[in-house]
């Protein structure tokens, strides 16, 4: 790829070598080469950061089972991502020192289209994984830390890159999947079985290329949330406490006695998914591409349990009740019912120029629209809630982002050519929301509105000029210089209630903010495999939509639960990295690293002056992380056929200052294991069978800020250790057969919800 050539001098050392090919010139020797740091595909290439980064390539995925394309980086190192359950669109991602309550600090893009959803901060903010099918990618990227001028201050975790397929020829793929959990806690004891179907088709005709493919999944969740109460002081007596038997002893995640007396049941998620891509090679240099893709999801949850029941038997759902010889008082809302209608539609276009000499260009511009968002909640349990009654509507209205980028290089012939990369550009975003939360005569119909309990709404809006060089100043040594501005604005946010049957309602004025963002990384070649780089950077990163207008007014018109007033978390990150290329292909590394984190952005209560509580994002003043990694690839191991992909991580964030609560201060980030160990085995035991085993480890996470939850369990954080095992076998080059196990051990472990057991996962896939 002409673009490829032009970054020669650049990917000396600019980048991590986890593979090397070679580039001869006329007029220099035979030097190794970064092959990741750019994408070789003409209309989606982007400069990988100047820094750590994993790659997967999309064959590495066979030894993986892939429900979805989430599942493919939770090996990589110092990496988790919190998928729930098979179909959890809510999967969020921890990075180094970004704790997946924080997902504003995790860039995402697939083909230059960005997947980031800076709505808010909530666990209803994961990039959208489910966009990109496992079958489609060509391969990931994932950069650590906000060390290249290309990406914005949302890369302080990271940036994860996907490159997808074009194809070059007639082809299609068939492939179904079906998998099943069982699963045991407390007072739920049962199987979960979901399944899912893909069909694809692609073809290349001239100049002409297309692909087109449908992804369905199917999968009833194990339970998300158990109803708990702490033992209550109250003695049985008095009128009116029904006697039940049935709740299950406990304690709490900070070591208090409860009783769990049910479970929120099983969460049925049903996605679709339809994708076109369209490639035309216009000219030999310039080159379009177009790409649309619509989602829809359906969740319900019905089917709650209840643990209690009274003397002759029958369920008790709600109500004042005796246990144990005390009493306690079971909400109406204890059980709730729920169901969600999602639709989202992305349209997308790409224009590459890449002719042989001078300036080339990519730009990629994208909208990704809410077309509808539409979720129902019951105020009462069954069995009335079953058939109405009082509830919630949460309407989405206009919600979507939209972006723009730019990325220009230069290629000549020339010395200066050969030892300079440079790369500068243009970034644009506009992210919106708007969304109203109604009071229901019956949660059922959606005609039953009556009352607006809360209203909100804005937008942010980014521009961004960057540029960047990496020089080799020689053979060994490398220089790469950067620096990206940013202007910022907030604006149209509001709030909105019923009140007595007046709408109050507040505005909040339009803020600017503009930043530099200076980058640097100084690398060393000590021989042909030997390398060592130092990165420095400077990041910022705005607040969302979510974080500065996603709150409430209270009856009173004062604002609740959010702070329009937010500052930008600031960043100044160091990484030292160490890399040797193996022998047999792949890479040894270790690095060492430290974020220093101003006014990080993290949900928390705090005490007002005037004596109320404020619960919601606010700045804590000051968090630092430090940390090491070691990480082996290799694709050769002394035993043939073998494969491996290792790693070690540890990390200790502590949060440095908190006026806003002081118990925080000196504790560790929550959300951000100490120790995590991964490894990947893959062995080709013959031409048609492939075995792999995984197997992860991570320590125990806090889910407070003052770390007062060291007792883990449901409703805080586990360590864990699991395996996962595959078997593959190819009988005939169009059919594959697989099944596999994820969670082997069945070890049950909670990141406040409870996370998946054993599945089984089968797998019969037909190309041709």
């Amino acid at each position: 790829m002409p673009f490829t050539r032009i970054l020669t001098g650049a990917a000396l050392c600019a980048a991590p070598h986890l593979s090397y090919s070679e580039t001869v010139y006329a007029d220099l020797e035979v030097v190794h080469l970064d092959d990741y740091l750019v994408e070789t595909n003409p209309a989606t290439y982007r400069l990988k950061a100047p820094a750590v980064t994993h790659q997967i390539m999309g064959d590495d995925l066979r030894a993986l089972n892939l429900p979805e394309t989430g599942d493919a980086l939770q090996h990589l190192p110092n990496l988790f991502i919190r998928k729930r359950f098979i179909g959890d669109k809510n999967a969020l991602t921890s990075i180094r020192g970004t704790s997946n309550r924080q997902p504003g600090r995790t860039l995402v893009y697939a083909d230059g289209i960005l997947l980031s959803n800076f709505l808010g901060t909530g666990f209803g903010n994961s990039p959208r994984w489910f966009l990109v099918a496992p079958e489609e990618i060509e391969k990931i990227a994932v950069s650590y830390g906000p060390y290249s001028a290309i990406y914005a201050g949302n890369s302080i975790g990271g940036t994860v890159l996907f490159t997808t397929k074009l194809p070059s020829k007639l082809t299609s793929t068939v492939r179904v999947q079906s998998f099943v959990q069982n699963f045991t806690e407390y007072g739920t004891d049962r199987d979960y079985v979901g399944r899912s179907f893909y069909a694809s088709v692609g073809d290349r005709k001239g100049r002409l290329s297309y692909f087109a493919f449908l992804n369905r999944l199917e999968n009833d969740s194990h339970p998300m949330t158990f109803a708990t109460v702490n033992e209550s002081q109250t003695t049985a007596g008095g009128q009116g406490a029904l006697a039940t038997t049935g709740a299950l002893r406990d304690t709490d995640f900070s070591g208090n006695a409860r009783l769990v007396y049910g479970s929120a049941g099983s969460t049925e998620a049903i996605h679709d998914l339809l994708k076109l891509k369209l490639g035309l090679d216009v000219t030999e240099s310039l080159h379009l591409r177009y790409t649309a893709m619509y989602w829809q999801n359906q969740e319900k949850s019905l089917s709650p349990e209840t643990y209690l029941h009274d003397s002759a038997g029958q369920p008790v759902w709600a109500g004042r009740v005796e246990l144990g010889g005390r009493t306690y008082t079971i909400p109406a809302n204890a059980f709730s019912l729920s169901r969600r209608y999602q639709a989202d539609l992305v349209n997308a276009v790409t224009v590459a120029h890449e002719p042989t000499d001078g300036l080339q260009a990519a730009v990629t511009a994208s909208w990704y629209d809410v077309l509808k968002d539409k979720g129902y909640a019951s105020s009462s349990a069954l069995p009335l809630a079953a058939n109405g009654g009082g509830g919630q509507a949460t309407i989405i209205g206009r919600t979507g982002w939209q972006s723009v980028d730019a990325v220009f290089g230069w290629h000549g012939t020339d010395s200066f050519s050969a030892a300079h990369a440079p790369a500068f550009g243009y970034h644009y975003d506009r992210y919106f929301t708007r969304q109203n939360q109604w009071a229901m005569t019956d949660w059922t119909r959606d005609e039953a509105r009556t009352s607006l309990s809360n209203g909100n709404g804005g937008r942010t809006r980014t521009h961004a000029l960057f540029a960047q060089d990496a020089w080799r100043i020689t053979q060994a040594l490398s220089l790469t210089l950067g620096v990206r501005w940013e202007d910022w604005e907030a604006a149209e946010g509001f709030r909105a209630r019923d009140v007595s049957g007046n709408r109050l309602s507040s505005s909040y004025p339009a803020r600017n903010q503009n930043a530099w963002s200076p980058k640097l990384a100084v690398a060393y070649r000590f021989t042909p495999a030997f390398t060592s780089r130092l990165s420095l950077a400077r990041a910022v990163r705005f607040p969302t939509v979510g974080e500065l207008f996603q709150g409430s007014l209270s009856t009173t018109g004062s604002l609740t639960q959010n702070d329009p007033n937010l500052k930008p978390e600031r960043d100044l990150a160091k990484d030292l990295t160490l890399e040797h290329a193996l022998a047999g292909g792949g890479t040894a590394r270790m690095s060492v690293f430290e974020e220093d984190v101003h006014d990080a952005l993290i949900s928390q209560s705090t005490l007002r002056p005037d004596g109320t509580t404020f619960s919601g994002v606010q700045n804590v003043r000051r968090v630092r992380t430090r940390g090491a990694e070691a990480a082996v690839q290799a694709r050769e191991t002394g035993i043939e056929g073998l494969t491996l992909d290792a790693s070690l991580s540890y990390t200790r964030s502590v949060i440095l200052e908190n006026p806003g609560f002081t118990a925080s201060v000196g504790k560790q980030f929550p959300r951000i294991p100490r120790w995590q160990v991964k490894a990947i085995a893959t062995y080709a035991a013959t031409r048609s069978l492939s075995l792999s085993a995984a197997a992860r480890y991570s320590s125990y996470q806090y889910n407070t800020l003052d770390n007062s939850d060291p007792f883990g369990g449901y409703g805080g954080t586990d360590s864990f250790f699991v395996a996962d095992l595959k078997a593959t076998w190819s009988p005939l080059r169009m059919f594959t057969l697989s099944a596999g196990v994820d969670n082997v051990n069945d070890r049950r472990y909670h990141v406040f919800h409870p996370m998946p057991g054993r599945t089984w996962v089968a797998e019969l896939r037909w190309t041709f």
